[in-house]
């Protein structure tokens, strides 16, 4: 069994290995760009970025390394992968990353204690970003034949919003089951060891479990459930003392949007290089995603209702729940896309 752990904990590591090579050997080469797309020249100064993103890179990310909309810009882009995107932020807090990527319920917790930070454009949305990944030979069938089993959960973050929800659809809560909190790196192992019956986790995470564990696995989606947004977010130190650079930062996402809309096969293979899963498990994945930039009133909802369980969970204590209104800053994208912006003020 120690071996088999072994083995679980390389692959997960591998996977963030798996993204830092594709960054590097997409800046190390030469490309060729497609017609079309409205990136600017490279300005003479380059200027350094460290760009925090947890999970799964975003698409319009991958395609501005992978076409050089970042280079063209004059940006040195460093991508720095984590697990997931509350990594990415307390990251960014710290100052060691300087933008991030994450889902909203880790911005939203930490809005309630810290009032630096910052979003500046959502980079996707989706309405199936988590899942439960569980042991088919354990009886686990659907969300109802979770009652009394163990299930691993990573407190705080997007698949535990998505569990509660989840739950509550078939009249359930975590009381009708048994939470077995963890970190979302151990969830992997503690699924195919048996140490739990289910996970709920992120999409990466949980097609690897049921790779491991071929017909005993099952996921269990619930599509349309929740709406959930990649949020790039940075500090009003940063952004305050470097606005050429999210300004150019922007404009390089915006290209890359563009380019993903104009060519969507390419941009399709450049976002699965690297991949593990199939061509149908990715496209199940893909298709439910809406890989442009945006701030609109549907992520403001998203954010409230998202701080509203933050507070029944108990994660904050502060009551007030903030205006998200000031922990957007819309002028970059508002500059470069006007029509992206859609927010009621």
């Amino acid at each position: 069994m120690t071996g088999t752990n072994q083995n679980i904990r390389i692959r997960q590591a591998a996977c963030i290995v798996v993204l830092t090579l594709f960054v590097m050997s997409v800046f190390g080469c030469s490309s060729m760009h497609e017609e079309g797309t409205t990136a600017a020249k490279t300005p003479t100064a380059r200027e350094k970025i460290v760009f925090g993103t947890g999970g799964a890179l975003p698409a319009i990310v991958a395609i501005a390394v992978d076409q050089g909309y970042f280079d063209r810009e004059g940006l040195d882009v460093t991508i720095k992968p984590f697990l997931v995107g509350k990594n990415a932020i307390d990251d960014v807090l710290a100052g060691k990353s300087d933008v991030a990527n994450s889902a909203e319920t880790p911005v939203v917790i930490q809005s309630f204690q810290n009032d630096d930070l910052l979003i500046l454009t959502s980079l996707r949305s989706t309405d199936n970003l988590s899942r439960i990944a569980a042991r088919r030979d354990r009886g686990v069938r659907n969300i109802t034949s979770l009652r009394g089993r163990r299930v691993g959960i990573a407190s705080g973050i997007a698949p535990h919003y998505f569990l509660d929800l989840a739950l509550a659809k078939y009249g359930m809560t975590e009381k009708d089951i048994v939470p077995v909190f963890m970190k979302i790196g151990d969830m992997q192992s503690a699924l195919v060891s048996g140490a739990v019956d289910a996970i709920a986790t992120i999409n990466l995470v949980a097609y690897h479990s049921i790779e491991q564990l071929g017909e005993k696995g099952i996921i269990l989606e619930e599509p349309g459930l929740c709406l959930n947004y990649s949020l790039l977010t940075s500090t009003k130190k940063f952004v305050n003392a470097n606005p050429e650079k999210i300004s150019r930062l922007i404009r390089a996402l915006l290209a890359a949007e563009q380019f993903r809309r104009q060519f969507p096969d390419r941009s399709r293979t450049i976002v699965m290089t690297g991949s593990t899963m199939t061509l149908q498990e990715y496209d199940s994945v893909w298709n439910r995603y809406d890989n442009r930039l945006s701030l609109d009133n549907s992520m403001l909802l998203t954010l409230e209702e998202n701080a509203d369980w933050a507070q029944k969970k108990g994660f904050v204590t502060r009551r007030a729940i903030p205006n998200y209104l000031n922990l957007i800053d819309a002028v970059f994208l508002e500059k470069v896309a006007p029509g992206s912006v859609r927010l009621k003020r």
